[in-house]
């Protein structure tokens, strides 16, 4: 298996999340996803419950589009705010 630069990647070798990513942790459930709040199945991101994915692909959509992520504010490990814009498309 290779990696996105050609590498070659030992299967045994655990995934590495390479863009920034928001975790949020609560008891023994979690999540992690993008900053934008997408989930990718193909990356270890999800809604995750004593150790097992129970969500592994969500994107974030508003009236189908996606929306342009700003930044992330944190108040503590079990709630984030994604701030986004969204384009107003005039009539």
């Amino acid at each position: 298996m290779t990696d996105e630069a050609g590498a070659i990647v030992e299967e045994t070798e655990p995934a590495v999340v390479t863009t920034a990513t928001v975790t949020l942790v609560e008891g023994r459930t979690f999540c992690v996803s993008g900053t934008s709040g997408d989930m990718e199945a193909e990356v270890p991101q999800g809604l995750f419950l004593r150790d097992v994915r129970v969500i592994s692909d969500w994107r974030t959509r508003v009236d189908g589009h996606r929306p342009h992520h700003l930044t992330v504010l944190s108040q503590d490990a079990c709630s984030t705010m994604l701030v986004s814009l969204m384009r107003l498309d005039s009539a």
